[in-house]
């Protein structure tokens, strides 16, 4: 053991929203499974050693160091408005900062937040993983003639005049029910979250049906995106 004296542990989980789970509900892309049955390893924790459950958050087994451990998890808690770190700092032992990315990385191009159309992927990311903070009016992205929209309104306002220009089209013609979204969109990035975006664009809302993806995404993605282009320094 690493701290051979300690024979108990209290954990507390605070997140700002009121779920738990963080980043494998928020930023894991609805089409990857497999990622997201990682919640259910961590909805046993919670269950096995949470102070009001069954067996009261003791930990039992060959494989355990500690006598006993409780981990309990405490959402709307929003640390530096409801808490400060100094008051986390005498009310713990440790504080573990693991709040991830919580701020948009900026490439420093002219444009990149005043521009309709221009949107950070962890925004976008955000917007079709249902995270409350897509349905917030957003001022990052300001834009002389829409100064405030959500997210949704802001992709809505980029594809909606390719997608009715698809429906009118659709609606003329007798071979065809639906067909991709009449847009060009580029991806700048060549990593996972770039990836994601690309495919969660592509498949549209009809390739996107069987998995856990927000109701309002799917409408608004349709059938996908006709022209997709993803750009890399390498």
């Amino acid at each position: 053991n690493v701290y051979p004296f300690v024979t108990g542990m209290d954990i507390d989980v605070l997140d700002q929203l009121p779920t738990p789970f963080g980043l494998v509900r928020s930023g894991v892309a609805p089409d990857h499974p497999e990622v997201k049955h990682v919640e259910k390893d961590f909805g046993k924790v919670f269950e096995r050693y949470g102070g009001g459950g069954d067996g009261g958050g003791v930990a039992n087994g060959a494989d355990d160091t500690l006598e006993e451990v409780t981990v309990e998890f405490r959402g709307n808690v929003c640390v530096g408005r409801d808490i400060s770190l100094e008051e986390l700092q005498e009310a713990y032992d440790v504080v573990v900062l693991a709040y991830g990315c919580e701020s948009n990385r900026s490439l420093h191009l002219p444009g990149e937040d005043t521009l309709l159309g221009v949107i950070p992927a962890r925004e976008f990311v955000a917007w079709y993983n249902g995270h409350p903070s897509s349905t917030n009016t957003n001022t990052a992205t300001p834009h002389s003639s829409h100064p405030l929209m959500t997210m949704e309104e802001h992709i809505q306002t980029i594809l909606g005049e390719s997608k009715r220009s698809n429906d009118s089209t659709n609606h003329e013609s007798s071979s065809a029910s639906s067909s991709p979204i009449s847009a060009s969109v580029v991806v700048i990035g060549q990593g996972n979250v770039a990836l994601d975006c690309a495919r969660i664009l592509a498949k549209g809302g009809k390739g996107l049906m069987e998995t856990d993806i927000v109701n309002s995404t799917v409408k608004v993605l349709g059938d996908g995106v006709e022209c997709i282009t993803i750009i890399g320094r390498r």
